[in-house]
């Protein structure tokens, strides 16, 4: 699959929504993480809202460049809404009080009565235009949210992203390159398919990335990968902090909610 070949799919989805979740299968390695981060930044830069799901995230050797990472393991509670049918009565105060462990909502009318019936319950749900599903194979490999959320993933935009022959075309948008043996290959050709610009930072990620997954460009190399490579040189990938030990390029500002 080439990412050209649903180029006006993915500008559809991506220009129309505004508030985006970028979820990873739980324990990422460090191409997917990075990879993820690169696309949650863009479209930061593109003035969206995002928020970068990752359960069971366990601090990796993260090199000390990464410009604040700021990763959820776990989406917020759902709230429970009370919706009550007025049927052209006003409210003239609203309390609540806790007896025993229990919470009594006091909601006291201008006049008349507010009957059980007028009284309906429900969960809120997902509040997102559009998810994208990084590096997972099937979709419970995000975690809790895929039992959670069943219902509003069905009906939210769902692009899985990934690179495994294995995978089960789970998405709305199945974004699937075999071809590549790294995600941030697949990444990297989505963002730019976008026309967004990556910087200097994306490119020392992404080049970050490469020179993990490849053991330094010893395995798994090909033209593809050191094209992509020679592109995020050219982008102002920096190789001087790649060499350090890991003990010295851990990053410790990463905020865990």
């Amino acid at each position: 699959m080439l990412i050209s070949s649903y180029s006006d799919q993915i500008k559809e989805l991506m220009f129309g929504s505004q508030k985006v979740l970028i979820a990873t299968k739980k324990n990422p390695d460090l191409d997917l993480l990075i990879a993820a981060w690169v696309m949650e930044r863009n479209l930061k830069k593109q003035g969206k809202e995002t928020t970068l799901l990752v359960e069971d995230f366990k601090t990796l050797g993260l090199p000390a460049f990464f410009d604040g990472l700021n990763i959820q393991t776990a989406l917020p509670p759902k709230s429970l809404i009370v919706s009550v049918n007025l049927q052209g009565n006003l409210i003239d105060k609203i309390n609540y009080q806790t007896v025993d462990g229990r919470l009594d909502l006091i909601i006291t009318p201008k006049s008349g009565n507010i009957t059980a019936e007028a009284i309906e319950f429900k969960q809120s749900d997902l509040d997102y235009d559009l998810i994208l599903i990084l590096g997972a194979q099937k979709l419970e490999e995000i975690g809790s949210i895929a039992l959670e959320h069943q219902e509003a993933l069905n009906q939210i935009s769902l692009v899985n992203i990934d690179n495994n022959p294995v995978n089960s075309l789970f998405g709305k948008l199945n974004l699937v390159d075999q071809t590549n043996f790294t995600l941030g290959q697949t990444v990297f050709a989505l963002v730019k398919s976008l026309g967004y610009n990556l910087d200097s930072l994306d490119a020392t990620a992404l080049y970050f990335a490469l020179v993990d997954k490849t053991k330094q460009f010893s395995q798994n190399v090909s033209v593809a990968v050191f094209k992509m490579a020679a592109e995020l040189l050219e982008l102002g990938a920096k190789t001087e902090s790649l060499d350090l030990p890991k003990e010295d390029i851990i990053k410790e500002e990463v905020e865990m909610r």
